[in-house]
């Protein structure tokens, strides 16, 4: 669940454009973060298999094939609040919503083949490209496991500081390309921060979370709480309820607005 709101936050890029816009000179909160003097650095695996232990081991973490998950958000500079719907599933499959009171619905999903997007500005789009292969990776239903086998590059850049906190500088890379670095407490093993590059509708961007807090569900300790910081933006996020095992194949089934678009790809590509 490292990337639960991470594509959320860019589909209210859009809707918050101007705001952005507007407090673009900010600090990204990228300040937050550094550099420790060096000391025994520990094999990247070493820190992921502690994180996975610290969360509940990978027994817990497999025993359920599906998810819901519900929370709230703000962006208390733009003045908007929401409420967030998350279901995922094996095999990688994902839907997540943002309902923002006056401004309308924001969904993104991807069913194992097709991602797309669609927006209340923007309207119905297929994700393609870096997009599609970001969403591949986002959808990874079991990816606090960290299987070293899903990434090309694993390694451990040394120690670095989060808001006081301790932790170690994990460099990750996936096969798609898709990079990122996540820092780990030394202290709880658990997941502090994460940043990286995003494709969005605005462009790539960079993205900085910061994990505030983890709440234990049916002996899994999932990261709820967090902040994300970008393009002058600062959104906060809260997963307070989380189910399993509830989530129907239905939820994955494209919207009409989006299978059209898929239908007219093929189309397209047949009369080439």
């Amino acid at each position: 669940m490292r990337h639960w709101v991470v594509r959320l936050m860019l589909g209210l890029l859009v809707v918050a454009a101007p705001a952005v816009a507007q407090d673009a000179g900010r600090q990204t909160g990228t300040e937050a973060i550094h550099g420790m003097a060096l000391k025994d650095t520990p094999p990247a695996t070493d820190v992921l298999a502690r994180y996975m232990k610290a969360v509940g081991g990978e027994e817990a973490i497999r025993k359920h094939k599906s998810r819901t998950a519900h929370g709230t958000f703000s962006l208390a500079a733009q003045g908007i609040e929401g409420k967030i719907l998350l279901y995922a599933a094996v095999p990688d499959r994902y839907y997540l919503q943002i309902d923002i009171p006056g401004l309308g619905l924001t969904r993104t999903g991807y069913d194992g083949t097709v991602a797309w997007i669609d927006q209340p500005m923007m309207g119905p789009m297929l994700l393609e490209g870096e997009s599609l292969a970001q969403m591949r990776d986002e959808a990874d239903y079991y990816e606090l496991i960290y299987d070293p086998s899903e990434y090309s590059t694993l390694e451990n850049v040394g120690p670095a500081q989060i808001q006081g906190h301790d932790c170690w500088k994990i460099h990750l890379v996936r096969p798609s390309g898709f990079e990122e670095y996540e820092y780990f407490d030394q202290n709880t093993g658990l997941v502090a921060a994460r940043e990286g590059e995003q494709e969005s509708p605005l462009g790539t961007v960079n993205v900085l979370t910061l994990i505030t807090r983890h709440r234990e569900f049916d002996g899994v300790l999932y990261p709820t709480d967090m902040e994300q910081e970008l393009m002058g933006m600062t959104q906060v996020m809260s997963f307070t309820d989380v189910t399993f095992d509830d989530v129907p194949d239905s939820v994955f089934v494209l919207p009409r607005e989006i299978q059209a678009l898929v239908d007219a790809e093929a189309d397209t590509s047949g009369k080439k």
